[in-house]
């Protein structure tokens, strides 16, 4: 197992890569319409380009942004 500042690391990191994933879509990035076959608004969609130490991360998600913006985050763990 890696040491406890590593184990922190990896977690920040991970969570940096999250929050731009979920962000990636922004509000009214979802506008359908039938006519033209066009559902979003390219603008309003933000690429993820992640080279970070621990992850390697492009997007977007290919999933909207949930109406809440993002879920919320529980941490189960103990600090030492």
């Amino acid at each position: 197992m890696p040491a406890h500042a590593e184990r922190y690391a990896v977690a920040h990191e991970f969570l940096e890569v999250t929050f731009k994933l979920w962000e990636g879509w922004q509000e009214g990035a979802v506008q359908p319409d039938n006519a033209s076959g066009q559902y979003f608004v390219n603008e309003k969609i933000k690429p993820v380009n992640h080279q970070g130490k621990y992850f390697q991360v492009q997007g977007p998600l290919n999933i909207t942004r949930s109406p809440q913006g993002r879920p919320v985050i529980i941490e189960a763990g103990s600090f030492r």
